[in-house]
């Protein structure tokens, strides 16, 4: 995954549920830290010796992405489009042992 499929995501995804403002926000909050996990992720899959290191500042990513959501009147519209990107989220947490405390 690279910055531009990760653009090309979000505007898709906010062109197709025409998401307001702070569904995009938090949206984009969530792709930003998809993102980073899969770097996190591509990392350890070339250097099984990598260590990640503390998460609790990036897991502040997430909380910022929720705060966002619940100030959205479209929270559903929202809930859906973020499915497939909580999905691959969760799915490389668990790949990496990631677990948000």
């Amino acid at each position: 995954m690279t910055i531009d499929t990760i653009r090309e995501m979000f505007a898709e995804l906010v062109d197709d549920h025409e998401l307001s403002q702070n569904a995009s926000i938090s949206l984009m909050f969530a792709l930003y830290f998809l993102g980073y996990v899969t770097l996190l992720e591509i990392m350890k899959a070339k250097d099984e010796t990598f260590e990640i290191g503390n998460m609790t500042d990036f897991y502040l990513i997430l909380d910022r992405a929720d705060q966002w959501a619940h100030q959205s009147l479209d929270a559903n519209k929202l809930a859906e489009s973020a499915a497939p990107i909580i999905q691959a989220t969760q799915q490389i947490m668990q790949k990496l042992n990631l677990i948000r405390e």
